[in-house]
């Protein structure tokens, strides 16, 4: 299946004290979305779908300010919210913000310079006051998207598309039905109820809350570094509950991931066995 791929190039300066950022990422607009136009199983792929008063979409206000600061901890979690008036996020690499910003996949996302994935940044954004309202009338698709104009003007980025064949996972209900439970809203976490949800992540372990399907495909297909297509059908919020023995633990089975069995000691299932198995839902490569 042709996917969206994208390819990036750059370096780091460092000068009179102030850091600046420099790389280029290939991404042609025009051919990205000549993609989806063609191929239906891709729209869901690089675009969720907002829910309920999150679908109303508008242009994205531009930040007003931006404030990007390198983060020298030796924290290894990282954390980001949207505020009233911006974002917030803590200890996070620019790869974890292009595939946000882009809504792309492991798999999809080429060429980076080596510190996109390892230097770690505290950035603070904000808009005037006036768009304020404009911003919480956005979706959260868009709100995803103004991510790009940190990377453009703080890190100088630009962009182009290419296509290339890629191996993808086509999700489907199983026969059986889905084993999960649909979500119940919970009054005091209302900033969860917007479609993306609440997630909590564990090695060969995962909790979430309230996503839609895409969502949550997504998500995981951001974790695996699988790229999982949503045919399921299913549009309302749902619980999810997953655990599985990691790739790396996995013996190689003919040089199939999806084939792999335990390694001796590790009694849990593939993450391919665990999806069918616990959450009744059916994968085809």
């Amino acid at each position: 299946m042709p996917l969206p791929f994208v390819e990036s190039k750059g370096k780091c300066h460092r000068e009179t004290g102030k850091l600046r950022m420099r790389f280029r990422l290939k991404l042609a607009a025009a051919l990205f979305f000549a993609i989806i136009a063609t191929n239906h199983a891709l729209t869901q792929l690089a675009t969720i779908p907002a829910q309920g008063a999150d679908a109303e979409s508008t242009t994205p206000p531009r930040f007003d300010v931006i404030s990007v600061k390198p983060n020298k901890t030796a924290d290894t979690m990282s954390r980001a919210r949207l505020d009233a008036d911006g974002l917030a996020a803590e200890n996070v690499t620019v790869h974890m913000l292009l595939l946000e910003s882009y809504q792309l996949n492991e798999d999809q996302l080429l060429g980076e310079p080596a510190w996109a994935k390892t230097d770690r940044f505290d950035i603070h954004a904000k808009v005037a006051g006036p768009d304020v309202a404009r911003l919480a009338k956005l979706s959260t698709k868009d709100r995803r998207s103004m991510f790009r104009q940190v990377l453009a003007e703080q890190f100088q980025l630009t962009t182009h598309v290419e296509t290339r064949q890629l191996p993808v996972y086509v999700v489907t209900v199983a026969k059986g039905g889905p084993k999960f439970k649909q979500h119940v809203p919970d009054p005091t976490h209302p900033e969860r109820e917007n479609g993306s949800g609440w997630f909590s992540w564990g090695r060969g372990k995962l909790v979430a809350q309230g996503p839609t399907m895409a969502y949550f495909l997504f998500a995981l297909s951001l974790e695996l570094r699988h790229t999982f297509v949503d045919k399921t059908g299913l549009t309302g919020n749902d619980d999810f509950s997953l655990e599985w023995t990691p790739e790396d633990m996995l013996a190689p089975s003919q040089g199939n991931s999806d084939g792999a069995q335990p390694v001796a000691g590790n009694s849990g299932p593939s993450i391919f066995t665990a999806i069918p198995e616990q959450l009744g839902l059916r994968l085809e490569s």
